[in-house]
């Protein structure tokens, strides 16, 4: 018969194995995280906290590691379910659907660095569903929130405010100019330097925004202000020597209707369709910038027009800029050289044609590997000063 010492000891025993498995049990449920770094998924790791813009997990050994928050690519918490269904949602391309995951999370995170992580995935689903002006509402509530530093996107994804109405893009670049002063100084910067890129000159509000979102007559944020030494800008020559447009891989055997007017060489409605598209929303704003680059490039190559060729470039570096995991990156410096030749600046020209070399396949795009040679010797000839040299062939 057990003794009543005996009894209380078993109790004392049965309570620390109990402790002991629900320990084990919230360890393990702990280290059902997952971080996204460098492309691929970490999964089985316990996500501990961020400090002073460092992601500090445990690894599925126990082992503490420590990343930079602006290096994460992705994020899954066992204890936010709704963070995976968001996550799963935007690597699936349904923006609409992440968007509602991510407000139920909004609602209930505690720590306030999952809140600027799950703010900066709003932002960027809102922009890629072309809504700029939810995209920089958002924006401005994280940054009046002062995230640690790698939680501020650089530069902020807006790229929707590229393709938004002159008169709405005005009134989004004054509601962020507005909120300047009530930031700190790296929000502050950071709003800046969006709006250096699309905001107009006060002088200048009605004019097309020039390359990598900047306005005519002001410098763009990828490169110094174009020199021209003197040199008179492009002017008309006639629209005969504009070549046909050079599409990527991709397009080959497309059935899309803007694809499909670009082959016929039908620039002006093909620019009239995807500035349609674009002021819907869509989850392939990259290629549908990319194709309005195209178009607008293939129009200002029959006016010879430097407000033209300044549109052009203002679409092929949002892709660039914006999206620059894109498939036609590589066209689009491309294209951005050959445009920066035409305006007189070689130099930025030979540097972005450098960029898009390292970029492009050969055997995959045989016509953009031409028209990269093409453009070379283009640069490597002597200048005109009276005109533009005609586009490249194919």
């Amino acid at each position: 018969m057990k003794t009543a010492p005996q009894a209380h000891v078993r109790r004392r025993l049965l309570g620390a194995v109990a402790a002991s498995v629900v320990a084990m049990l919230a360890f393990a449920d702990a280290r059902a995280d997952a971080v996204k770094l460098s492309g691929a998924w970490i999964d089985d790791v316990a996500v501990q906290n961020v400090v002073d813009g460092q992601i500090v997990y445990l690894n599925n050994a126990g082992t503490e590691v420590n990343r930079p928050i602006s290096s994460l690519q992705g994020l899954r918490l066992s204890t936010y379910p709704d963070l995976a269904v968001a996550q799963a949602a935007i690597d699936a391309g349904s923006d609409a659907a992440a968007l509602e995951s991510l407000g139920k999370v909004l609602t209930t995170a505690r720590q306030p660095w999952l809140r600027h992580w799950t703010m900066r995935l709003m932002v960027g689903a809102l922009d890629r569903l072309n809504k700029p002006a939810e995209a920089v509402d958002t924006t401005l509530t994280l940054l009046r929130e002062k995230p640690q530093a790698g939680l501020i996107p650089d530069p902020l994804p807006i790229a929707s405010l590229n393709t938004a109405p002159a008169a709405k893009r005005a009134e989004l670049i004054k509601r962020l100019q507005q909120a300047i002063p009530s930031l700190d100084e790296t929000g502050a910067a950071a709003v800046k330097k969006l709006v250096s890129a699309v905001a107009p000159p006060a002088t200048e509000t009605t004019e097309a925004p020039a390359p990598s979102g900047t306005r005519t007559g002001t410098s763009t944020p990828s490169s110094p202000p174009p020199s021209t030494g003197g040199r008179p800008t492009a002017t008309p020559r006639g629209a005969e020597e504009a070549s046909a447009v050079v599409l990527p891989h991709q397009f080959k055997g497309s059935t899309d209707e803007i694809v499909l007017l670009l082959q016929r060489g039908e620039f002006d409605a093909a620019r009239a369709k995807v500035n349609e598209v674009l002021s819907k929303p869509t989850n392939e704003l990259g290629m549908r910038l990319f194709q309005r680059g195209l178009a607008e490039l293939n129009i200002a190559d029959k006016s010879r027009s430097p407000d033209g060729y300044k549109d052009a470039g203002l679409s092929f570096m949002s892709v660039v800029v914006y999206f620059p995991n894109s498939s036609y990156v590589g066209p689009s410096l491309v294209e951005a050289a050959y445009i920066h030749h035409k305006l007189g600046d070689n130099e930025t020209a030979s540097k972005l044609l450098t960029k898009a070399a390292l970029m492009i396949d050969d055997d995959q795009e045989p016509a953009y590997t031409k028209r990269i040679e093409a453009v070379r010797k283009m640069l490597a000839a002597p200048t005109e000063t009276s005109a533009a040299e005609p586009n490249p062939p194919e």
